[in-house]
C-alpha cells in the first residue's frame, strides 16, 4: 500500500472526527493551549500576536490568520472548563482564567519523549548504513528527509501490513529505501523495543498529515480557477478595518482575508450603497463636534494620526481609488435585484421576498428600527447577491456566484435564518461573517510549513494527539476504502476538511452537546438525499408506483429475485476475500522460504569460511612451533631460544582470544553480505511466482 499525503491526511482526518468528534480546528487547539501558556499570566489579557507567534516558531503553523485564532478561542470559552472568557466582543478579546502550567509541562514532555524515540531510530539507522553500505554517505540530516519518505510512502504497511513491507524492500531498485526497509525488518526481527519505537513514529506521521494540511502543489482547477468566477461584496464596517481607519488589530485581521481571496482569484466588490457609507462616517469624522444626525463610528487610527480636514476630503475624493489600489476593491455597478426606478427585475419576485426580510431583521436586531438608511442598504445588499445566485443554493465556495462578507454577526444569523440557510444544512449562505469565510479558506488551501521535514513534526503532533486502536482501526478502514476508488485530488481533500469543519461548527453552536443535533443531523441527512437524487429519481418513482398498480406480483417476483442476486453477490465477495486471504497467505509463505533458505545457505557457507580461516591460523601456529622446537634443541642458545619462543607463544595465546571476538565481528559481516545475496538470487527463482500472486490479490 504505496499510500499519497492527501490520502493519509484525509483518512486520518475521517478517523479522528467519527471517533473523537474532531476537526481541523480542534486539533489546533492544544497546540494554541500551549502557546497561550507560555505567553500569557494568570488574570491577563491574551496576546493574540504573541500565541500566533509561537504558533509559527515552536510548531511551525504558518500565517495564521486571528481571524482562526478567534474561532478556537471562542469554541474554548464555550467549554466548561473556564479556561478562558471574552471580554470584549468587538475585537475578541479574552483573558486567561486557568492556570495551563501543568497542561504545558505534560505536552513539553510528550515532546521530548517522542523526540528521545526519533533520536534512538535515527541512531542506529545511521549505524545500519555505516556499516551495510557506506557508500550512501548518509547523514542525520539525510535520514531525517529519507525516513520521512520512507514513512510517507510506507507508513501504513509498517502499521497494519508488514508482510507488504518485506516485499516491497527485497529488490535493490532504491538503495536508500532498500536499506530503511531491511533494517526495520531486522529490527523488527531482534529488536522488539526499538521497533516499538519506530510504530510510534510511523503513527506519529499519520497525525502529522492530518494536523500540518497538505495541499501543495496546487491542482490545476486550483491554480487556474479556485474563486476566480466568485465575487465577493464587503459591507461598509469590514472596510473601515481594512482601510486601516479604526484599529491596528482590525486592519491585520481583516488583512489576512483579503490575502487569502486575491491569492485564490476572488473577485472584490462593495456596493455602491456601502461606498456612501463610508463616505458619510468620513465627513461625520470631519464635522464630528456638529454632525450629530450623521452615521458615525469612531476611527480611532485618523484620530491617532492627526488626521486634518484637506487630507479627510482628499480620501472622500479618491475613495473608489484607493480601494482598487489598496484592498483590490471595485465599486459594483452590475445587476441589482430592483430596477433604476427601485422595482423588481423581472423572476425577482420568485426567489426574494425583501419585505419580509426587512420585517425580520427590524424585529430582530434593534439598531435596524432606529436606521431605516442602513436597514435598506443592508437589506439591497443581500437581496442583490440572491438575485445573482439566481435564487440557486450552493455548497461549496468555488461554485458560488456571489458572497456578501459582513462584520455584523447578528445581521448574517437573522437574514441567513430566514433565508433558511440554517447551520446544519452546510451550505455557502449569501451572507457570511469575515472570521467564517477566513477559516474556511485557510482551512481549504493548507498552512502548513513546507519548509519544516516532516518527520520533525511527528513530536508535536505526538504530544498533540494520542491515537487510541479505535482511531487507528478507522484510519485504516477509511485509507482502504478511499485507496480502492481511486487516488484522492487536493479538490476532494479540500472538501473533506470543510465537510468536518462545517459539522464541528454545528457542534459548537450547540455548546459541544452532540445531543442537541440530533434531529437536525437527521434533517440534514433527509434534505440532502432529497435534493441530490429527486430529479433524477422522481419519474422513475412515478414509473414504478404505476407498475406496482397494475403488476403487483411481478413484482413481488422481481424482489425476490433481487433478494436472491443480493445473497449470489455476498457470497461471491466471501469466496474473493477467502481467495485473496489464501493468496496472501501463499506470498507471506513464498517469503518465509525465501528468508529462512537465504539465513541457512548463509549461516553454512559462513561457517565454512570460519572453520578455513581458524585451520590455517592453528596449522600456521603447529609449523612454527615444530620448526622452533627442532633447532632449538641443538644448542644451548637454542634451548633459550625455544624457552623464549613458548613464552611468546604463550603471551600471544592471552591475545587470540580478543582476535577471535574479531573473527566474530567479521563473521557477523559476512554473513549478513551472504544473506542479501541468496536473499535475492531465491527471490529472483520464486519471482514468477509472487508476481503471480500480487496479480491474483488485485
Amino acid at each position: 500500500m504505496n499510500t499519497n499525503r492527501l490520502l493519509i491526511s484525509s483518512a486520518m482526518l475521517t478517523a479522528l472526527c467519527e471517533t473523537r468528534e474532531s476537526d481541523n480546528l480542534s486539533l489546533l487547539e492544544p497546540f494554541v493551549r500551549t502557546s497561550i501558556a507560555r505567553s500569557t499570566e494568570l488574570n491577563s489579557k491574551i496576546d493574540k500576536a504573541l500565541v500566533i507567534s509561537h504558533l509559527q516558531d515552536d510548531f511551525a503553523f504558518s500565517d495564521v490568520p486571528v481571524a482562526v485564532l478567534d474561532k478556537v478561542l471562542l469554541r474554548m470559552e464555550k467549554k466548561n472548563d473556564r479556561t478562558i472568557r471574552r471580554t470584549s466582543t468587538n475585537e475578541n478579546e479574552f483573558i486567561l482564567l486557568k492556570d495551563l502550567s501543568s497542561e504545558r509541562l505534560t505536552f513539553e514532555s510528550l515532546q521530548s519523549r517522542a523526540q528521545d524515540e526519533l533520536n534512538c531510530v535515527l541512531d542506529a539507522l545511521l549505524d545500519w548504513f555505516e556499516t551495510g553500505s557506506p557508500k550512501l554517505k548518509a547523514t542525520r540530516d539525510k535520514l531525517i528527509v529519507w525516513l520521512g519518505s520512507f514513512f510517507e510512502s510506507r507508513g501504513v504497511d509498517i502499521l497494519f501490513q508488514f508482510d507488504e513491507l518485506k516485499g516491497a524492500t527485497t529488490t535493490n531498485t532504491d538503495a536508500i529505501n532498500y536499506q530503511i526497509g531491511r533494517f526495520i525488518i531486522d529490527t523488527k526481527e531482534h529488536n522488539s523495543t526499538l521497533f516499538d519505537k519506530i510504530v510510534h513514529i510511523a503513527q506519529g506521521m499519520m497525525l502529522v498529515s492530518a494536523i500540518y494540511i497538505d495541499t501543495k502543489p496546487a491542482t490545476k482547477f486550483l491554480t487556474q480557477r479556485a474563486m476566480s468566477d466568485v465575487a465577493v461584496f464587503f459591507d461598509t464596517t469590514l472596510l473601515l478595518y481594512a482601510m486601516g481607519y479604526k484599529t491596528e488589530s482590525q486592519e491585520n485581521a481583516t488583512g489576512a482575508l483579503f490575502d487569502l481571496l486575491a491569492k485564490s482569484g476572488a473577485k472584490l466588490y462593495v456596493f455602491p450603497q456601502h461606498l456612501r457609507e463610508i463616505k458619510d462616517i468620513l465627513y461625520a469624522f470631519k464635522w464630528r463636534d456638529g454632525y450629530d444626525k450623521a452615521p458615525f463610528q469612531t476611527l480611532e487610527r485618523l484620530e491617532q494620526n492627526h488626521w486634518t480636514s484637506p487630507e479627510i476630503d482628499s480620501e472622500i475624493q479618491f475613495l473608489e481609488t484607493r480601494l482598487q489600489e489598496k484592498l483590490g476593491v471595485s465599486v459594483y455597478n452590475g445587476n441589482h435585484y430592483i430596477d433604476e426606478n427601485g422595482h423588481l427585475r423581472e423572476g425577482a419576485h420568485a426567489y426574494i421576498d425583501i419585505d419580509g426580510l426587512s420585517e425580520h431583521i427590524k424585529k430582530r436586531i434593534p439598531q435596524y428600527e432606529k436606521s431605516f438608511d442602513m436597514l435598506k442598504n443592508d437589506v439591497d445588499a443581500i437581496g442583490s447577491i440572491i438575485a445573482l445566485r439566481n435564487g440557486m443554493v450552493y455548497e461549496t465556495v468555488e461554485t458560488c456566484p456571489a458572497i456578501f462578507v459582513s462584520t455584523n454577526y447578528s445581521l448574517i444569523r437573522e437574514s441567513n435564518y430566514f433565508l433558511k440557510y440554517l447551520a446544519y444544512k452546510q451550505r455557502i449562505a449569501p451572507s457570511m461573517s469575515d472570521t467564517d469565510l477566513t477559516t474556511i479558506l485557510w482551512l481549504k488551501y493548507g498552512f502548513s510549513d513546507q519548509s519544516v521535514p516532516r518527520l520533525l513534526l511527528v513530536q508535536h503532533a505526538s504530544a498533540a494527539i494520542a491515537p487510541t486502536d479505535a482511531v487507528l482501526n478507522k484510519f485504516f478502514q477509511v485509507t482502504k476504502n478511499l485507496e480502492e476508488r481511486g487516488s484522492l485530488s487536493p479538490d476532494e481533500a479540500a472538501f473533506i476538511r470543510y465537510d468536518i469543519y462545517a459539522r464541528a461548527e454545528i457542534a459548537s453552536l450547540c455548546g459541544g452537546e452532540t445531543s442537541a443535533i440530533d434531529d437536525t443531523s437527521v434533517l440534514a441527512i433527509r434534505d440532502r438525499i432529497k435534493e441530490r437524487y429527486e430529479k433524477e429519481t422522481a419519474d422513475h418513482i412515478a414509473t414504478l408506483k404505476n407498475e406496482v398498480k397494475i403488476e403487483h406480483a411481478k413484482s413481488l417476483e422481481a424482489q425476490k429475485q433481487i433478494n436472491s442476486g443480493k445473497i449470489a453477490v455476498k457470497a461471491a465477495l466471501q469466496e474473493r476475500n477467502r481467495a485473496r486471504e489464501a493468496t496472501i497467505s501463499a506470498k507471506a509463505e513464498l517469503l518465509d522460504n525465501i528468508n529462512e533458505t537465504a539465513k541457512l545457505k548463509a549461516t553454512r557457507v559462513t561457517s565454512a569460511i570460519i572453520f578455513l580461516m581458524r585451520a590455517i591460523l592453528v596449522a600456521v601456529a603447529i609449523f612454527c612451533g615444530c620448526v622452533s622446537f627442532y633447532y632449538g634443541l641443538k644448542t644451548t642458545a637454542g634451548i633459550l631460544t625455544l624457552v623464549l619462543a613458548l613464552i611468546s607463544a604463550l603471551s600471544s595465546l592471552t591475545l587470540f582470544i580478543p582476535a577471535l571476538n574479531a573473527l566474530e565481528k567479521i563473521k557477523g559481516r559476512i554473513n549478513r553480505a551472504l544473506f542479501d545475496r541468496f536473499y535475492s538470487k531465491e527471490y529472483a527463482k520464486l519471482k514468477k511466482q509472487i508476481d503471480i500472486l500480487d496479480k491474483a490479490q488485485k
